[in-house]
């Protein structure tokens, strides 16, 4: 039970394959509140944990990648709010060029696109 919510708890095997080739392979296990198995198999809810964390990660590159590990300057709020916003519209459109990219490679996913390699050198 989660709360009040009866709580499926499933075992599964992931294995990634990083760039180089690397493989890892680690058991996970999963706690769930769509408890009925038959109506959510557990190989679908992995999957769709898997896509969620692909998801996920796309909110780290304003703050790693694309700034360098850089502040904001603004000194006021309504510059951070402006600085914010520029930077959420630069992650968008640098993330829509990589998905444009990859849909024109058959087979290319374009969740695995990566912003540590997308924005221009700096000098």
């Amino acid at each position: 039970m989660i709360g009040t919510n009866p709580a499926r708890i499933s075992d599964a095997q992931i294995t990634v394959t990083c760039a180089g080739h690397t493989v890892l392979t680690a058991a996970h296990r999963l706690t769930t509140t769509p408890s009925d198995a038959r109506r959510y198999p557990a190989a679908a809810l992995v999957s769709l944990y898997h896509q969620r964390w692909e998801h996920e990660s796309a909110y780290c590159p304003p703050r790693h990648t694309t700034m360098d590990g850089r502040v904001l300057r603004s000194g006021d709020r309504a510059g951070v709010e402006q600085e914010r916003w520029s930077l959420l519209t630069l992650c968008q459109l640098l993330r829509t060029a990589m998905a444009d990219a990859a849909e024109s490679r058959p087979g290319a996913d374009p969740d695995r696109c990566g912003f540590a390699t997308a924005p221009p050198d700096r000098p």
